[in-house]
Formats: structure tokens, sequence, C-alpha cells
């Protein structure tokens, strides 16, 4: 592959029991009605019109997304089904319109909930069996192993809700499930979703956030673990104004000697567009593998440094505002440019002035439901053609 900078965009579409967490949070309301609790990464609210009855709201967003909504309900009836209808009118963002209709009727796209607590690194723990037991993904967990009986051991779903939880054929669990029933109403372009919750807080949305506070954790995680022939090193880029932390992860061959002549770097970006959250989650995924212990991970890591950066747009993503910083990068000497767009500047520019190249940049988006296929990479170096083809090659069908 040759030198250089190589920029693909590659959009993928992938499509908590806490009720005790959450009254610290809780603002003043009438006993019994249906509040939205203000959560890291969430977007939706109450209107003044918008309490139907005791088991029916109408929710809209906090600020305009047109490819995610998710709210922290509490106070929600568990005596029958509750209600929420959401509308996608005055969503639009960046001449991308907000439209039911892109949902309708595609398979896997309805919307989940969770009675477990979005903070929590667990909440993101999923669980497999085989013969011999239950298996949890956790790849900082030293024993998997998660028994052997009907449910995995696991904390973070209650146990009186937990088989709610549990997939059709016995063998998955995860802190997510799907709504009872939804109805994409395309004429008004609403969401009607039912469901009859056995807990009276609980999270509902579209996607699975991937929070600020979730990405801490699990970056937290990593700076305290091992794995054998990797070196993982977490770089401080800089503070946001909201006073954030900006992070990237940085992944070596624990033997890699950055004056090799061959050696190269990949950069892997989620986030660019703050409300895409299977982005991170999709990094996550490609980070997990290049930490396993699987002999295609030893292969890709041979002469080849990865610097990971889960969520570009930090207080973006903290406050679900869909696009804070993305036009910020092509404003030169333009004083009301964020400072994180010259933080990075500082860091990839110290990072090359210190040697190095940056072969390959991948960023990770996430389209809506029918906008696009799942992966394609529209934007091509031109002058690198067959290089971005076997970026691409490489990425998702040799390791």
């Amino acid at each position: 592959m040759n030198r250089g900078y190589l920029f693909a965009t590659l959009f993928v579409i992938c499509f908590f029991s806490f009720p005790r967490f959450v009254h610290a949070q809780r603002t003043e309301t009438q006993d019994n009605e249906i509040q939205v609790v203000k959560q890291d990464g969430m977007n939706l609210i109450i209107p003044e019109d918008g309490r139907i009855d005791s088991h029916h709201i109408v929710v809209t967003q906090s600020t305009p997304t047109h490819n995610y909504w998710c709210g922290l309900f509490s106070n929600l009836p568990t005596d029958t089904a509750t209600v929420i209808g959401f509308s996608l009118a005055d969503s639009s963002t960046h001449r991308q319109a907000a439209n039911v209709s892109k949902w309708d009727g595609h398979p896997g796209l309805v919307p989940v909930m969770s009675y477990s607590d979005p903070t929590k690194y667990e909440t993101y723990i999923w669980y497999s069996k085989n013969d011999k037991g239950w298996w949890s993904s956790d790849i900082f967990s030293k024993d998997r192993f998660a028994g052997t009986g009907t449910l995995p051991e696991q904390q973070s779903v209650p146990r009186e809700v937990a088989t709610q939880f549990l997939s059709q054929d016995g063998k998955y669990f995860s802190c997510w499930r799907e709504v009872d029933d939804e109805e994409s109403v395309t004429t008004l372009n609403i969401f009607r979703i039912k469901h009859r919750y056995k807990l009276p807080t609980a999270i509902v949305g579209m996607r699975i956030p991937y929070t600020y506070t979730y990405e801490q954790a699990y970056i937290d995680k990593l700076r305290t673990s091992k794995f054998p022939g990797v070196k993982v090193s977490i770089d401080d880029i800089g503070i946001t104004p909201e006073k954030r932390e900006m992070r990237a992860i940085r992944i070596d061959n624990s033997a890699l000697n950055n004056d090799n002549p061959e050696h190269k770097t990949v950069v892997v970006i989620a986030r660019e567009h703050a409300n895409e959250q299977d982005s991170s989650f999709t990094l996550q995924g490609v980070l997990s593998s290049l930490l396993s212990s699987d002999a295609s991970a030893a292969r890709v890591l041979k002469n080849t440094t990865w610097i990971f950066i889960p969520i570009e747009d930090v207080d973006g993503a903290f406050n679900s505002r869909f696009d804070d910083i993305t036009d910020c990068f092509a404003r030169a000497n333009d004083p009301s440019i964020s400072s994180e767009v010259f933080a990075y500047a500082r860091y990839f520019a110290a990072y090359i002035n210190g040697g190095n190249t940056i072969d390959a940049v991948v960023s990770f988006h996430c389209t809506e439901a029918k906008e696009s296929p799942n992966m394609f990479s529209p934007f091509i170096d031109r002058q690198h053609k067959e290089d971005v083809k076997n970026i691409n090659q490489a990425f998702f069908f040799c390791a």
C-alpha cells in the first residue's frame, strides 16, 4: 500500500434495573406522572401538551436529529401497557429528512428497551450459550464463564424480569430487547410504541446508546488491563469546552519497531456525527478483535499502529447534538472554530512530527434504515483508488 493519506468513509448501519439510581435525578412532578429523566446521550423530552393520559404520552427531541432518539423514563405504569408517541416532525438535520418511512418495514429496526443502567459498563455485556454453558462477551473478564443455568449469571438485569431478555432459542442474552409493539404511521411521520413495563424505570429508543460515560469506563478498563503481545496506550488529546476528556486508544504489537520502514498507521474514528451511536459499537468491535489472541489479529497488528477515537464529538455526544464540529475542520483561520478541532490537529501533527505516517483513515458512520446499503465507501481519494479498495477488503474480509 502506498504511503500517504487515504481517506475512506464507511457508513455502517447496525442497527438497563436501575429504578433506585434514578430518584436523585428526577425533576419535580405530580405523583405517578411519567417523566423523562435527563441522561448522558439521551434526547427525548415531554412537551407541555404531551400528556394524553396516565398511560399515553407524546415525546419529542431536545435537539433535531434525523436518525437517533432515546430516552430514560421514570414513573412508568406497570398495571397495563403504555403508549409512547414520537414525532419526527422538525427533526431534519443537514438537509437529511427525518421520516419514519425510511424505517417502516425494515427487518430488525424495531425500537428497543432496557431496565439496566446506561452509565454502567456491564449494561453493554452480552452472553452466548453453548454445550458447556454461558459465556460473557467481556474481554476484560479473567473468567468469562457465566454458569450453566437457564439464564447467565449476571447483575445488570433484575432477576424478576431477566427471562424477557433471553432469546427464543435460549442461547443469547443481553440487557436489551425489542418493545412489544411498534407502529410507524407514515402519514403523520410518527412512531407509536406500545409496551407493558414490569418496572417503573426503563430506557426506550430506536438505537442502543453508546454514551460518553460508557466510553470513559471502557477506556479506564483498557488502561489497567494486559493483553499478551499487544501494547495498549491511552493518549490524552485535550479537554472539550464543557470540560470532558478527549482520548485516543493506540494499539501496537508489543514488539513493534516504529523505525521499521514498513511501519504503517491506521486511524479509526467514530461519532464525527455525534448521534450516530452504532459507529462507536462498530469501532469497539474492531478494537476488540485486535486485542484477541487470534492469529489473524497478530497478522493485522504486524508493523502497524492502530489509533482509535470512539467518540470524536464528545460534547455533542453527551448532549445529543447531531453535528457540532465536522464543518470546522474545513474553515481555516476562523476564530469561531471549536477548540476540539485544534486539539485534534495538534495531536496528529505531533504524531507525524515524531517520525510516523498516517496511511489510512477510516470514519464510521450510521445511516438511517433505507438510505443506503449496510456498508459503502462513497468518498474515495481518486489518486489512491486501488489502495482504498484494498483497505476495505482487508478491513472487512481478511481479519
